[in-house]
């Protein structure tokens, strides 16, 4: 005797899909990484921006206003 057992055998807890955690998952494998990577690029484009002007500043290459 052979027994069928389908999804509607299985209590609802087991069956449900958990969309948040499929959500966060997609976030973090996908987002994060793009975001952590223009966040660093920004910061080293303003970072080269003032330091080299301070630079310039102090070796007299640009003249103080």
């Amino acid at each position: 005797m052979v027994i069928a057992v389908d999804a509607t055998d299985t209590p609802a807890r087991y069956r449900r899909v958990v969309a948040g955690g499929i959500v966060i998952v997609v976030v973090m494998v996908l987002v994060l990484p793009i975001a952590v990577m223009l966040g660093g690029a920004v910061w080293s484009a303003l970072m080269g921006h003032v330091l080299s002007e301070d630079a310039a500043l102090r070796h007299g290459e640009i003249p103080q206003e």
